[in-house]
């Protein structure tokens, strides 16, 4: 979980189990599409998007974003919600699936 990724940006502040979960599904969408490829089961791919947008909402419900008092775990934890997004597109792309901006 290294001590940062962007500049100013401390990723070691991401503790709470919420965070880290959230980390842990993030990683796991290489390995979904390397199994998609071998064994075509694109199943793989939509069952990832369901289980990281429940462990995005669980992230979500625990863990306040924005930290008026401790800007630096704000930057943190909406770093957190950008790689969701992204991550949660890229999925969508493979799958052929559009994505609003807003609903």
């Amino acid at each position: 979980m290294g001590g940062g990724g962007g500049a100013g940006l401390d990723l070691t502040l991401l503790t709470h189990p919420k965070e880290k979960a959230l980390i842990l599904k993030l990683q796991d969408l290489d390995y979904e599409v390397a199994r998609c490829a071998e064994d075509y089961g694109v199943n793989r791919l939509t069952t990832y998007a369901v289980e990281l947008a429940r462990t995005y909402h669980h992230f979500y419900d625990a863990c306040r974003v924005i930290q008026p008092d401790h800007p630096e775990l704000s930057q943190a934890r909406l770093a957190l919600c950008v790689a969701t997004r992204a991550s949660l597109r890229a999925t969508f792309d493979l799958l052929g699936i559009s994505a609003p901006e807003r609903m």
